[in-house]
């Protein structure tokens, strides 16, 4: 009797001292990030897998997404720090499309189109009252892009929600706040960096852009990408990403991996849409992951090094 008690304390230590480690780690890089007072969204069952709205090819990915969180949990990954960043540079690829790729868009449209906030202008005067797809008959505002026309750092997300058709700016709601935070946290403020969509009206009931939507507006975000030639692109979430990359991988696989772009020689880190976030704050970590790569890439000091 004595020896059964003996190893159950022996397992309860054990466990309680995996539970304890686990939520150790977990406000370290809460404090990293700046974070200490988010509000809880629920926690996915399996972490790493909630994403904004998952497709067939998402699905179809589970068994590679979850390969890639295993290796991440096991740190079997090497993170860009200002002391290696020269000596190790960036997975240089081609593009990341996957053996089933979706339509590239029009790549002639701003070919040549100047740099910084002449080139801007240039793209919104031609965007003009865009009718080019359906989603302009229910918009409020056509929602271009927001911040510094000449930064090293630009982000691109999926389309506008309720808060920015009716403010006519890029990721102001809940969202828009957090990655306001996230932003922080890489020692930015919203000013330094440009903020964008792959589409500049709000989908019904924010539903995924379609096919003919992302085509009509994507001449004028890689006008934008042009016209502000950032050193690195976040890719925001599984629509992002697969836009500016023309595949059909799911976001599990590519996040936290660089790529560069299929038309412009800029590097993009895909991962998690801060909705995403929201609803499954477990994945927190592997963002805060993400950005520290670009952190790193850009010279940026990382907190806690």
């Amino acid at each position: 009797m004595n020896d059964n008690v003996g190893a159950t304390t022996t397992l309860a230590r054990s466990v309680l001292g995996d539970i304890s480690r686990g939520v150790s780690e977990l406000l370290r890089y809460e404090c990293e990030f700046g974070e200490t007072e988010w509000t809880r969204g629920p926690v996915s069952n399996v972490v790493g897998l909630a994403q904004e709205k998952p497709s067939i090819s998402d699905r179809q990915g589970e068994r590679g997404r979850s390969q890639q969180l295993e290796s991440v949990d096991r740190g079997d990954f090497q993170l860009l720090t200002p002391e290696n960043v020269k000596k190790t540079p960036p997975v240089q690829r081609q593009d990341g499309r996957s053996s089933t790729q979706i339509e590239p868009i029009r790549t002639d449209l701003f070919r040549n189109v100047p740099r910084g906030l002449d080139g801007l202008n240039v793209i919104r005067e031609e965007l003009g009252d865009c009718r080019r797809c359906k989603l302009h008959s229910g918009r409020t505002n056509l929602v271009f892009g927001v911040g510094n026309p000449n930064a090293e750092l630009m982000f691109v997300g999926e389309g506008p929600g309720a808060d920015e058709d009716i403010q006519g700016i890029p990721f102001v709601g809940k969202a828009g706040q957090l990655l306001t935070r996230q932003i922080a946290a890489m020692g930015y403020v919203r000013e330094d960096v440009y903020i964008a969509n792959i589409v500049k009206c709000r989908p019904p009931n924010n539903r995924d852009p379609e096919h003919d939507e992302r085509l009509a507006c994507g001449p004028y975000v890689l006008g934008q990408i042009r016209a502000v030639s950032p050193k690195v692109i976040v890719a925001l979430g599984r629509v992002a990403t697969q836009a500016l990359l023309e595949t059909t991988a799911p976001i599990g696989t590519l996040r936290g991996k660089w790529f560069t772009h299929p038309h412009i020689p800029v590097q993009i880190m895909p991962t998690y849409h801060p909705a995403a976030l929201l609803r499954a704050d477990n994945l927190r970590r592997y963002v805060w992951e993400d950005l520290k790569q670009v952190m790193a890439y850009l010279g940026k000091p990382i907190p806690g090094r």
